[in-house]
């Protein structure tokens, strides 16, 4: 079996703030507003002795990594491909973690991202009416992270059902590898 352990240290900075206020309000009716902003940057900077690596798994394509934000995504990024006349992928390169390109088939797992986003917030609104009625709105953003999707891999790689697999020609080179090979883009 396994068990779970405190170890490692993790820097962790930020702030919050909270706006919040009743710009409108008479004796029947009334209009409340508010709008938080949070921000996150974190970083793994010991694994104590839990590892020889300078990473510890923390599930498929997710590292706690020396030195990266916690729960990071890794995987091989695809840079470039070239595609036959009949669809099919004749050759991947993939970012080598080096500056460089690598055979997919040989390329390093490379930093992603982090999944906790940077900066996230929300702007909600209440109005009452008639003293009796409340109407609610809520709009909330997050920036500054990355989200693999699941569902694309178990779809187009797992069970080969994306557009991409089936027709290849009316895609480019680097759409149907990465719906073949399972890959991340490294391109923008």
């Amino acid at each position: 079996g396994s068990q779970h352990v405190n170890a490692g240290e993790i820097s962790n900075k930020g702030f919050e703030l909270l706006v919040r206020g009743e710009p409108w309000r008479t004796d029947r009716h009334g209009l409340e507003l508010s709008f938080n902003v949070a921000t996150n940057d974190n970083e793994v900077e010991s694994l104590g002795d839990v590892t020889d690596e300078n990473f510890v798994s923390a599930g498929s394509m997710m590292r706690h990594q020396i030195g990266y934000p916690v729960a990071s995504w890794f995987g091989r990024r695809l840079v470039s491909a070239v595609m036959n006349p009949d669809g099919s992928i004749e050759s991947a390169l993939c970012d080598n973690g080096a500056g460089s390109t690598v055979s997919c088939d040989e390329a390093p797992h490379v930093f992603l991202g982090g999944q906790v986003p940077d900066v996230e917030g929300g702007f909600n609104a209440t109005l009452t009416l008639f003293d009796r009625f409340r109407i609610f709105g809520q709009m909330d953003f997050k920036t500054g992270f990355h989200k693999l999707d699941g569902n694309y891999r178990v779809r187009c790689v797992l069970f080969r059902l994306c557009h991409e697999n089936w027709f290849p020609t009316e895609h480019t080179a680097q759409q149907v590898a990465l719906a073949h090979l399972g890959l991340q883009s490294g391109m923008v």
